[in-house]
């Protein structure tokens, strides 16, 4: 065989193997080394298929695995991906034989980022809906006799509420809660700050403002823990956190949502010049509406006098006999009703002290007591009986007891002295074939049978070398 210049010989080379054995070992090593993964990654692609399964890919900058989910699992997830979004899966990487492609079925899939703040969103706002917490809308005061501002005093939102206050009634107080309205400490500052205005006495209405900013820092005010503690203040609230475009839960569940802190100030306090033409206006239409009763009952009056002038003197004596009238007779019938009041208590009184009625009640209550006598007599003799009758009882039943006894202890001496394992005990042995038949002579049984032999104690398996019937 003639060799090529620094090729080795087919001899010299390790056996061969077929391609699809290599990817079936490709498959065996990495499902052993890589079963179940957790893998951190951005949703490169997606598409869900008419059969419920959903098919993505995940990438990391330019690094890609194609990936699954089953339609089984695609239902119980409460989130469907999309593409950008960034999550968390878990599942098995799994090879293709034929291609020696991988790819991962996904089990479980949690978004990350802006994926899980909407699917938190979502899940509060669908509960306090279903609670009616977006349909309360108390009215505010027409002029409140006290704000509570809930804002952090270094702000722009703190000085343009400011602003708007003093343009709008400088005479109205503001009462400030210094609150940091982001970071780590925001809901627990804000909490205080709204416990604080609720139970200050000197607080009409309360004031929750901020300016714009980034969703991540806004987002503290769709805490669910937060949003219920505002949606049940006792005061009526006026909330305004961002800007116009951005929807949050802590505006939703106020009385009033005021976007900015200008239109939380606005929404609070109408301008002095509105306050003034109401005022006006209300004044002008009181005064119109009492010139025209007072201009009414002038008129009815003048009416009146005119028709009953001549008979004024007639009525005032008319009126003067009838309260002597009156008079009289009440006087009569209360001196009527006390006499014969009197009357009755006397008749009474002398029927309670007749002797003929002391008779009579001393027979009823004899009557009665020889009554209950007889009663008592006849319940003694009848519990003597009934505890005679229970002593029988007790001596018949111990009796049927002691005989019942006598009749099983001899019952169980015959069964012993018939059962075969009795006979065992003085030294024979019980013979039966594999059947379980009992074996009583030899000519039951052929040379090589396999017979059991149960003895006294234990049994034994033999098998027949010879049989004879001598």
């Amino acid at each position: 065989m003639i060799q090529q210049s620094g090729l080795p010989m087919q001899n010299e080379l390790p056996p061969s193997i077929g391609v699809i054995e290599l990817t079936n070992k490709l498959k065996d090593c990495v499902q052993h080394f890589f079963g179940q993964v957790c893998v951190k990654a951005e949703v490169g692609s997606f598409k869900a298929g008419r059969n419920g399964h959903y098919y993505l890919t995940l990438k990391e900058d330019k690094a890609s695995i194609d990936a699954m989910i089953w339609a089984s699992d695609a239902r119980s997830m409460a989130y469907q991906p999309k593409i950008g979004d960034e999550v968390i899966v878990q599942g098995a990487i799994s090879m293709r034989p034929g291609s020696g492609q991988s790819s991962l079925h996904i089990k479980y899939l949690i978004p990350t980022g802006e994926g899980l703040m909407q699917l938190e969103f979502d899940k509060t706002f669908a509960d306090f809906k279903a609670q009616g917490l977006f349909d309360r809308a108390r009215p505010l005061p027409l002029l409140p006799k006290g704000i509570g501002l809930i804002t952090s005093v270094n702000s722009s939102a703190y000085h343009d509420f400011f602003k708007t206050v003093n343009e709008r009634a400088p005479g109205v107080p503001v009462y400030v809660a210094d609150a940091s309205m982001q970071g780590a400490d925001c809901l627990a500052s804000v909490s205080n700050a709204l416990r604080q205005m609720y139970q200050d006495p000197r607080v009409e209405v309360i004031a929750l403002t901020r300016g714009g900013g980034s969703l991540e820092s806004l987002w503290n005010f769709n805490h669910r823990d937060l949003c219920l503690f505002l949606a049940r203040s006792p005061k009526p609230t006026v909330v305004g956190i961002g800007h116009e475009d951005n929807t949050l839960i802590a505006e939703l569940v106020a009385d009033v949502r005021g976007h900015t802190p200008t239109k939380v100030a606005e929404a609070i306090l109408p301008k002095s010049s509105d306050l003034k033409q109401g005022l006006h206006s209300l004044v002008r239409q009181m005064e119109e509406s009492l010139s025209r009763i007072g201009m009414s009952r002038f008129n009815r009056l003048a009416q009146l006098s005119q028709a009953l002038e001549p008979l004024c003197k007639m009525d005032a004596r008319r009126q003067r006999v009838d309260e002597l009238n009156y008079n009289l007779q009440t006087t009569a019938s209360i001196a009527l009703r006390s006499k014969q009041q009197r009357l009755e208590n006397l008749y009474v009184e002398l029927n309670n002290r007749s002797p003929i009625l002391r008779v009579e009640r001393a027979k009823y209550a004899l009557a009665d007591l020889n009554e209950k006598l007889v009663r008592y007599d006849g319940l003694q003799d009848q519990q003597l009986n009934l505890e005679q009758l229970h002593t029988q009882l007790d001596q018949a039943l111990d009796h049927l007891l002691s005989q019942q006894d006598l009749r099983l202890n001899r019952l169980i001496e015959r069964l012993e002295l018939l059962s075969p394992l009795k006979t065992l005990s003085r030294g024979y042995s019980l013979v039966t074939t594999e059947d379980k038949t009992v074996v009583q002579k030899a000519s039951q049984t052929s040379v090589g049978d396999s017979l059991d032999i149960k003895l006294r104690e234990g049994e034994l398996k033999v098998t027949v070398m010879e049989a004879s019937s001598g």
